[in-house]
């Protein structure tokens, strides 16, 4: 996208609410939107009075991907339409939108079609605002390409080298690795196991660790935890074959958290922040963890595996406990691929969260309302992790009853938290739609960090 004051292409498009007055168009009825014509050039995006950026994201997106050609985007006629203390979380929204329909995030093909590059028209005095917008939204165009990488091309060593790569210019983030041998000797046994049945060095599990820190004046330090299964094809209760396609969007909690720490620095935001990536390709192997084993986790919990193909949650466990042990984290915030589950709970419309307390809740709230991000507060119960008892070990990692699956994983998550301030992000559906990645959550999770010195 281009910034100008003026627009650069006869094509222009203006916002407008349903209740203008647009006699003399010929107007075509989507979901939230109207799209208006005269003489070919003038374009009206026609929201509901009572829109949310939500909505506005969605109907901006569906406009420009149909648009055979590029289009100055009249955003002071957008910003008329909000009080000035939504225009930032507005602009962030229309940004956001604009390089997600620009970029495509990764391609092989022979031949990629050239996609529109459009342009903003707006008052000069939002244009450093933008500009930092715009590292967001590039930073979740990153995220994208990470998600979209085959896992071939996309293994544990593979996603290290893209991240040290990443940051190589930040000398203000700190990037560290754990390496196999480390989480052993660590008594990190939850990540190891699922990564026991690697066989290259590429292939094996490690901890990737990026932290930031630019605010002395506070002991706060927020923790974003992602999953980081490169493939996953269930391990020993391997998954059928429709069931394992798309597999390779099971990293997308390490890209997204990563990536947020990358679009912080790059703003020099005042916050302290930390990415843990537990990183493993769940495989089958001779030397593959099985049903009935028990492993040792690094809170010294026992666990007891019920099914191998619940493998996001044992990484997690082990990276949450490093991230309050050794990261000396003050809140918790980690995102996962995690349950199915989560398809017949919020579809592919709300991302799922879990929160210890309602304080936590509303950072999240509040940061998804400014970034234009649905989530759904969904509940911690001890019927849940009552569920997950075991005989022979001081918890199973799952059970055969299908009752309460989301919630029963996000239990079993918090007893790793040891009593900070936990959210869960449970993004399993809405982290790729149509089979290619959203980025879900990067601009909330930039916005929770952000709100941190505020706090």
């Amino acid at each position: 996208m281009t910034l100008n004051e003026k627009k650069e292409f006869v094509y222009e498009l203006k916002a407008v609410k349903k209740d203008h007055n647009l006699k003399g168009f010929e107007k075509n009825t989507a979901e939230h939107v109207v799209f208006g014509e005269v003489y070919q050039k003038q374009h009206y995006l026609i929201l509901t009075p009572d829109f949310d950026s939500n909505e506005l994201s969605r109907s901006l997106v569906s406009f420009l991907e149909k648009s055979p050609k590029p289009v100055s985007v009249d955003l002071n006629s957008f910003l008329d339409l909000v009080p000035e203390s939504r225009h930032a979380s507005l602009l962030n929204v229309v940004v956001s939108a604009l390089e997600y329909v620009e970029v495509t995030p990764f391609s092989l093909k022979s031949k990629v079609e050239p996609k529109n590059i459009h342009n903003l028209v707006v008052d000069a005095k939002y244009h450093d605002l933008i500009a930092k917008l715009q590292v967001i939204a590039q930073s979740q165009t990153i995220t994208r390409t990470l998600q979209d990488t085959p896992a071939n091309l996309m293994t544990p060593g593979d996603f290290e080298e893209r991240i040290k790569e990443l940051f190589k210019d930040l000398p203000e983030v700190k990037v560290s690795v754990l390496y196999r041998k480390d989480l052993e000797a660590k008594g990190m046994n939850a990540h190891v196991g699922v990564g026991k049945a690697a066989v290259s060095d590429k292939a094996q599990p490690r901890l990737v660790v990026v932290e930031y820190n630019n605010n002395p004046d506070t002991d706060e330090k927020y923790a974003f935890v992602g999953k980081g299964v490169c493939f996953d094809s269930g391990g020993y209760n391997v998954k059928t074959g429709s069931h394992m396609r798309w597999m390779k969007f099971d990293m997308s909690g390490s890209a997204i958290v990563s990536m947020t720490v990358r679009a912080l620095a790059l703003n020099k935001e005042k916050v302290n922040v930390v990415a843990v990536c537990p990183l493993v390709l769940n495989l089958l192997a001779p030397e593959g963890q099985k049903p009935d084993d028990i492993i040792k986790s690094y809170n010294g919990k026992t666990i007891e595996l019920d099914n191998t193909d619940a493998e996001g949650r044992l990484i997690l466990a082990d990276a949450l406990t490093y991230a309050v042990r050794d990261l000396k984290a003050s809140k918790l915030f980690d995102i996962a691929t995690l349950t199915g589950a989560m398809i017949f709970a919020l579809g592919d419309t709300y991302s799922g969260v879990w929160a210890t307390n309602n304080d936590i809740w509303n950072e999240v709230v509040v940061a998804a309302d400014y970034a234009g991000e649905l989530v759904w507060r969904l509940p911690f119960h001890n019927d849940f992790l009552k569920m997950l008892n075991s005989n022979v070990a001081d918890i199973a990692n799952s059970v055969t009853d299908p009752r309460g699956g989301s919630s029963r994983a996000a239990c079993f998550l918090k007893e790793f938290t040891e009593g900070v301030p936990y959210a869960h992000f449970d993004i399993a559906i809405t982290a790729d739609v149509g089979h290619k990645g959203t980025g879900v959550m990067l601009r909330t999770f930039y916005r929770i960090a952000q709100n941190q010195k505020f706090n």
